[in-house]
This record gives C-alpha cells, sequence and structure tokens, in this order.
C-alpha cells in the first residue's frame, strides 16, 4: 500500500472513530437502513475524506469542506423536519 493510501486509511479511521462517538450524545435511528451503522458511517467518511484529499490544502479545502458539511447539515434538518411533520399529521 503507498503511503497516500496508508494516509487516507489513517484519515477515513479518524473520521470514522469520532463522527460514530458523536452518536454517543446524539443518537440516530438506524433500525430502517438495509446497512449496518459503521457501513454508513464508512461510506460518509469515505466520500469527504476523498474530497479533501482531492482539493488542495489551505483555504480553499477548509472552504469545500465546509461548504459539504454545510450541505449535509441543511439536508439532514429538511428530512428531519419531514419526519416531525409525518409524525404530527398521523
Amino acid at each position: 500500500m503507498s503511503e497516500q493510501d496508508q494516509n487516507k486509511v489513517s484519515l477515513l479511521e479518524a473520521v470514522v472513530e469520532i463522527a460514530m462517538e458523536m452518536e454517543l450524545t446524539d443518537p440516530t435511528d438506524f433500525g430502517y437502513l438495509k446497512i449496518s451503522e459503521e457501513t454508513a458511517y464508512r461510506m460518509m467518511a469515505n466520500h469527504l475524506v476523498e474530497q479533501a484529499l482531492q482539493t488542495p490544502a489551505g483555504a480553499a479545502r477548509e472552504l469545500a469542506l465546509l461548504a459539504t458539511s454545510t450541505h449535509l447539515l441543511v439536508e439532514n434538518f429538511v428530512l428531519q423536519q419531514k419526519i416531525l411533520n409525518q409524525r404530527a399529521e398521523k
């Protein structure tokens, strides 16, 4: 495995570990998914790590990651509101 690949794997493992630790204080219901919680975290972390490694270091990388995080937070917010509205209608 190349050094670049080793760095990617190390970064991916760190991101997944930290993100899954966040789950302890803000749990998500993974029961309706057909994949495991860890697989979901690995898929999403892999996407972000690849994006980070393809963007030049510095302000551009930080901006790209902040924009991606913001998009994901907004998407999550909209989906959470949809779920709450569906529950309220029942």
